[in-house]
C-alpha cells in the first residue's frame, strides 16, 4: 500500500515501488462503511531504439552507420540488397510503413528512398532512418523532377508572371520576394520602383530588419551600409538585426537565422528550429518556413534535409490520415491556430518552399495513392482546387471569392521552379565569398577597401567576413556600374512612382530662376512617363495638391516661353475639362472653343503644347470622342456618397456606417458615359472631378486598389487607416452591402448606390443581409400563391435576387429566406414553413433617405418585431416621377420637395 490517504487523487511514484512492481489503491464508500482494494502491477519496458548495422549485401552506404546520423546515401551493386541489424529486445521495425524483420531488411534499387523506423519495447519511443538511392554517377533520383513538373508549375505561375513582368512598381518586400522567386528571369530590374527601405523604421520585431536585409541582398545592396541615394544617411540593418539576438515569438527566430546567414553573423536558433521542424502540432506555416530555414545553416546539407521534408507527410491529406476533406488528397492542412481551415493557398505555399529547400519535386515525393489505385499528385490538386484558369490566380474553399496572387504560393511555386528557396539563396556561402574575392582581384577599389574598412582581408568564416564581403561587393558593383554594367546592383528607383513625382514637384526652383524652364521640362518628362504607365490612377494617387502645383508650374513655364499667355491659358482650360467618363453636353461649348483655339495657334505655340506633354491633347481628344458618341450612347447613373468620420480619439465615440454617425463629405448622382464601370474607376473619376485628394494604390498581392487615406475637403486633414483606432480605415458598400471583392473587381451598374466610407471599427460593420444579395430598390407587393399547402411552398414573382418578408400566424414578420434568385421563368419558390403569408419583398432604401445604411437595418428589425407595417415602406417607395418604377429619381424628387424646390404630383 502507498499509505492511508483518502481523496479523489493521490500521486504515486512508480520508481519508488519494490521489485514486485505492485501497488494497491483502497476505495472507501461515501458512508465509510465499505472498502475495496484494487491491485496494480507495473511492468517497465525499455525505450531503447539503438540499431547496430551488422552486414550489407548488394549496397554501400556513404558513411558508417550510427544512431546519431539518420540519413544515408546508398549505392546499389545489385537490384535487390539487404541490411542486417541487431536491435534492443522487444523493439520492432517497419520498412516504408510495413513491419519487417531485422534479419535481413530488403531494399530495392527501384525506390528513390526507404524509411526504416524502429519502435522501442515501450511502444512509444521511435527513431527513423532514411536510405536515399544514389546512382553510380553520383546523381540522386529523389532530387530529380518528374516529366512535366516544370511545365505545370510554369502554367500555374503564368498569370502572375505575365502581370509582374509588366509592372513598373514592385514595391514592398513581399512583392520583391515574390518576383525574385517566380519571375526573376522575366524582369529587367533597372528602372523598377521599389518602396524605400528607409521607411521601415519601426523594428518592432526581428522580422523587420531581417526582411530589410534579405530584400537589400536580393537587389545587390550593402545591408551594412544601406545608402542607395548616396547621401551619406545610411542604415545598418545588421546592427538593427543583432538587437534581436535573444529571439522572439512566431517566425522571428526563423527570419533572424535567414538574415544572419545572409550577412555572415552567428545564428542562434538551430536547436529550436530543428525541434519545431519535426513537431507535428506546431503551426504548419511556421513549421514549413522552419524547414526551409534549416538548409542555410552550416551543418545542414541536402541529404540531412530529407528527414525534415519527409516529415511533412505527417500532415498530408490521405485516406489513412483523414484530417480534412479528402477532395484535397495529397495537399496539406493547416494545424494549430488555423485548425478550422481545411486547406488554403498560403499554407500550401509555405510547404512548397520547404520542399523546394531540399530540391525535391512535390509530385515525385508526395504523390498519394488511394485504395482504389487513384494517384493524387499535389500540383494537380493545386491546379484543380486552388487555381483559377481564367485569371491565373489562386483561391481556396477557405477563402472563397478571393482572386489574388497569394504571396506564399507564388513564392512556393517559384521555389519549386528554381529548385531552391528564395531566402536560402541569399545565404553567404563560401562559394559566393571566394567567387567575389576572385572577381575583385582585378579591380582598383578592392585593394583600397581593406585599408579603408578593415585591418586585413578575412577568409570565409573569419571575423567580420560578412562585413568585408558586402563592402567589397559594393566596391565592385560601383566599378562595373561606371562602365554601364548594372548586373550586380540593378538601378532600381528606391521610391514609389507617386513619391518620386511628389518630391520632384516639391524640389522645383523658383520661377524666377534661369533653370526654371529646364527643371520643369524634366518634371514633365517624368509625369508623362508615369501617366503613360498609370493614367488617371497615377494622377489620382499623387493627390490634388501636387497636381495643382505641377500644372501651375507648367503654366508658368509656358508663359515664360509665350508671353501672350495664350498657350498657358489653353493648357489650363483643357485640363479643367471633366474626365471623359463624366463629360456631358454642358461641356460641348468649351470643348469646341478649345479646338478652335488650338487650330488657330502658331506652329511655335503648338510646339509648346507638345512640350507641355502628350497627355494635354489626349485629354481634349478624349472629351471630343465622348461627346461625339451622340445622345444614343450608353450611360449609367451612380449615386455616390463619401462619408468620413471625426477624429474622436482612441476612447471617443465609435463612428461607423452601421450606427449612422458618419459625416457626409460628398454626395451626388453621377452620369457616366459607359454601361458598366468598376468601383475603382468611379471612385477615381469622381474624386478627381471634385478635387478630393486620396492615397492608395494597386501594387499589392491582390492586384486591386487599396485606399489608405482620403483628405477631408472641409478641413484639409487626412483621414487615414488607423487614424482613430487599430481597426479603423476605409470600406465601401454597393446598395447597402460590403462586397467580398476589391474596388477593382466590382462592376457597378446603372442605378447603383456606391458609398465609400470610413469606419472606426471594421469589425462592427455587419451587413443587414447575406453578402450575396443584390440589394437594390424594387417594386413592392409581389403577387404570391401557395402551390403546396402541405409544405407551405410559396412562389414569388420577381425579376432579380431579393429578400422576402413573410408573416407568421402570430402576426410577426420575418425575412425569408436570406436571399433568393429568380429562375428562368422569372419566379422563385421557397418553403416558408410555419409562415402563412408573403406580404412584400424588402430591399434597398427602406427609409427613403437616399442611401442604404443602418437606418434601413433598423426598419427591417421593426418590421420583424411588428413595430412597423409594410405600408410604411410602400409610402416611402412611391413612384413620384411617374416613370413606372421606384428608383433614385424618386429619392431626388423627395429631397427637392423637402427643400421647397419641387412639388408632389397630388
Amino acid at each position: 500500500m502507498s499509505g492511508n490517504e483518502k481523496g479523489f487523487l493521490h500521486a504515486i511514484n512508480p520508481c519508488e515501488l519494490d521489485e514486485s512492481g505492485n501497488f494497491g489503491v483502497m476505495v472507501t464508500s461515501e458512508d465509510g462503511n465499505n472498502e475495496r482494494i484494487y491491485t496494480f502491477h507495473i511492468t517497465f519496458a525499455s525505450g531503447d531504439t539503438a540499431l547496430s548495422l551488422v552486414t550489407c549485401h548488394g549496397v554501400e552506404l556513404d558513411e558508417e552507420f550510427n544512431t546519431e546520423q539518420n540519413a544515408y546515401y546508398i549505392t546499389y551493386s545489385e537490384d535487390q540488397a539487404t541490411l542486417e541489424f541487431t536491435m534492443p529486445e522487444g523493439a520492432t521495425l517497419t520498412l516504408d510503413g510495413k513491419e519487417t524483420s531485422p534479419n535481413p531488411v530488403s531494399l530495392s534499387k527501384n525506390s528513390d528512398f526507404h524509411t526504416l523506423t524502429i519502435t522501442a519495447a515501450d511502444g512509444i519511443t521511435t527513431a527513423s532512418y532514411f536510405f536515399i538511392t544514389q546512382e553510380a554517377d553520383g546523381s540522386v533520383p529523389y532530387y530529380s523532377y518528374a516529366d512535366g513538373t516544370e511545365e505545370q508549375v510554369s502554367k500555374l505561375l503564368s498569370g502572375y508572371r505575365n502581370w509582374i513582368s509588366n509592372e513598373e512598381s514592385i514595391s514592398g518586400a513581399w512583392q520583391v520576394f515574390m518576383a525574385k522567386a517566380a519571375a526573376d528571369d522575366l524582369i529587367d530590374w533597372d528602372g523598377k520602383y521599389i518602396e524605400e527601405l528607409e521607411n521601415n523604421t519601426e523594428n518592432r520585431q526581428a522580422t523587420d530588419p531581417a526582411r530589410n536585409i534579405l530584400e537589400a541582398v536580393l537587389l545587390g545592396e550593402n545591408p551594412y551600409r544601406f545608402d542607395p541615394n548616396g547621401d551619406g544617411e545610411y542604415r545598418n540593418f545588421v546592427e538593427e538585426l543583432q538587437m534581436w539576438s535573444n529571439g522572439g515569438a512566431w517566425a522571428n527566430n526563423i527570419w533572424y537565422d535567414w538574415a544572419a546567414k545572409a550577412v555572415g553573423i552567428p545564428t542562434y536558433f538551430e536547436d529550436s528550429l530543428k525541434y519545431n521542424a519535426m513537431d507535428r502540432g506546431y503551426d504548419l506555416d511556421m513549421r514549413a518556413w522552419t524547414i526551409a530555414a534549416l538548409l542555410s545553416l552550416d551543418e545542414m546539407d541536402q541529404k540531412n534535409m530529407v528527414p525534415y521534408v519527409e516529415s511533412l507527410k505527417n500532415v498530408q491529406i490521405r485516406e489513412d490520415n483523414p484530417i480534412s476533406d479528402l477532395k484535397y488528397t495529397g495537399l496539406w492542412r493547416m494545424v494549430a491556430h488555423y485548425s478550422s481551415f481545411d486547406t488554403n493557398a498560403y499554407t500550401i505555399g509555405t510547404v512548397l518552399s520547404a520542399i523546394a529547400s531540399a530540391g525535391v519535386d512535390p509530385d515525385r515525393a508526395f504523390a498519394v495513392t488511394a485504395s482504389d489505385g487513384t494517384v493524387y499528385e499535389p500540383l494537380d490538386q493545386i491546379e484543380k482546387w486552388l487555381w483559377d484558369e481564367e485569371t491565373g490566380t489562386f483561391c481556396g474553399e477557405a477563402e472563397e471569392g478571393v482572386r489574388a496572387y497569394v504571396k506564399d504560393i507564388i513564392i512556393g511555386l517559384g521555389d519549386i521552379l528554381q529548385g531552391s528557396n528564395v531566402w536560402n539563396r541569399c545565404a553567404l556561402t563560401e562559394e559566393k565569398f571566394n567567387a567575389l574575392v576572385a572577381k575583385a582581384s582585378d579591380t582598383a577599389k578592392a585593394a583600397a577597401l581593406t585599408g579603408a574598412e578593415l585591418a586585413e582581408a578575412p577568409v570565409y568564416g573569419g571575423a567580420d567576413y560578412g562585413k568585408y564581403y558586402y563592402f567589397l561587393y559594393e566596391a565592385v558593383a560601383d566599378e562595373l556600374e561606371a562602365d554601364g554594367d548594372t548586373s550586380m546592383r540593378p538601378k532600381v528607383i528606391w521610391d514609389t512612382p507617386v513619391g518620386q513625382f511628389q518630391k520632384a514637384v516639391a524640389a522645383l526652383p523658383a520661377s524666377t530662376e534661369e533653370s526654371y524652364v529646364s527643371a520643369v521640362a524634366e518634371v514633365i518628362a517624368l509625369y508623362e512617363k508615369l501617366y503613360a504607365a498609370g493614367g488617371s490612377s497615377f494622377t489620382d494617387a499623387v493627390g490634388t495638391d501636387t497636381i495643382v502645383a505641377y500644372r501651375t508650374a507648367v503654366a508658368a513655364a509656358l508663359t515664360k516661353q509665350d508671353s501672350t499667355g495664350d498657350t498657358a491659358d489653353f493648357y489650363t482650360r483643357v485640363l479643367a475639362l471633366p474626365d471623359a467618363l463624366l463629360i456631358s453636353e454642358n461641356s460641348r461649348e468649351e470643348v469646341d472653343a478649345l479646338r478652335t483655339i488650338y487650330d488657330g495657334m502658331t506652329t511655335a505655340q503648338r510646339d509648346l503644347v507638345d512640350w507641355a506633354g502628350a497627355s494635354v491633347l489626349l485629354h481634349l481628344q478624349a472629351a471630343e470622342a465622348a461627346l461625339g458618341q451622340g445622345s444614343g450612347s450608353d450611360t449609367m447613373t451612380v449615386h455616390f456618397a463619401l462619408l468620413g468620420a471625426p477624429d474622436d480619439g482612441e476612447n471617443g465615440t465609435v463612428n461607423t456606417l452601421k450606427d449612422g454617425n458618419l459625416e457626409t463629405w460628398l454626395e451626388d448622382d453621377y452620369v457616366f458615359n459607359a454601361d458598366s464601370i468598376s468601383a475603382e474607376q468611379a471612385f477615381r473619376v469622381i474624386l478627381g472631378d471634385v478635387g478630393i485628394s486620396w492615397k492608395g494604390g494597386s501594387s499589392n498581392s491582390y492586384g486591386t486598389l487599396y485606399v489608405s487615406a482620403v483628405k477631408n475637403p472641409a478641413t484639409g486633414e487626412w483621414m487615414e487607416e488607423f487614424t482613430t483606432t487599430a481597426n479603423s480605415g476605409w470600406m465601401y458598400t454597393v446598395n447597402g452591402l460590403h462586397p467580398n471583392m476589391g474596388l477593382s473587381a466590382y462592376m457597378l451598374k446603372d442605378g447603383d448606390t456606391f458609398v465609400f466610407h470610413y469606419t472606426d471599427d471594421f469589425t462592427l460593420e455587419t451587413d443587414p443581409w447575406d453578402g450575396t444579395i443584390v440589394n437594390d430598390e424594387s417594386k413592392t407587393g409581389a403577387a404570391t400563391t401557395i402551390t403546396d399547402a402541405a409544405t407551405g411552398t410559396f412562389v414569388v414573382e420577381c425579376d432579380r435576387a431579393c429578400a422576402v418578408l413573410a408573416k407568421a400566424e402570430d402576426g410577426s414578420y420575418v425575412l425569408l429566406p436570406a436571399a433568393v434568385t429568380p429562375g428562368e421563368n422569372g419566379f422563385v419558390s421557397f418553403t416558408a414553413g410555419d409562415y402563412n403569408e408573403v406580404l412584400i419583398r424588402v430591399k434597398g432604401d427602406l427609409t427613403g433617405d437616399g442611401i442604404v445604411d443602418s437606418s434601413d437595418t433598423l426598419m427591417m428589425k421593426k418590421l420583424a418585431a411588428g413595430l412597423e407595417t409594410p405600408d410604411a415602406i410602400t409610402a416611402l417607395l412611391m413612384d413620384l416621377t411617374g416613370e413606372g418604377e421606384t428608383n433614385s429619381s424618386d429619392t431626388l424628387k423627395m429631397k427637392r420637395v423637402a427643400a421647397g424646390l419641387d412639388t408632389l404630383p397630388w
